[in-house]
């Protein structure tokens, strides 16, 4: 069986002009607070508006990805080489923002 994975998602910005773009830092670490091997892939999704690119490696536990403004809900999980999420990771770390008009 995977290990369980703690994911925080954090953001350069929370609120974005149309067509702004923040960094989106995914930090994971195994539920015993152990770090991820560097190269490990986190994959990223949006309802809205583009994260490139959509999968990233580990650096030190963290995957840093970019997010083209949109009203978007933000999801992360740890992934393997292919970009296939782990079964039993458990629930996306997820967190909104809004477009500024």
């Amino acid at each position: 069986m995977p290990p369980a994975f703690l994911v925080t998602v954090s953001v350069s910005r929370t609120v974005l002009p149309i067509d702004g773009t923040a960094e989106v830092v995914d930090t994971v670490t195994e539920l015993s607070g152990t770090p991820l091997h560097n190269g490990m892939v986190v994959s990223f999704m949006t309802t809205l508006g583009a994260v490139e690119p959509s999968v990233a490696p580990t650096r030190n536990s963290q995957a840093f990805v970019t997010l083209r403004a949109g009203t978007v809900t933000l999801s992360a999980r740890p992934a393997d080489a292919d970009g296939n999420l782990f079964p039993g990771g458990g629930e996306p770390s997820r967190f909104p923002w809004t477009r500024v008009r």
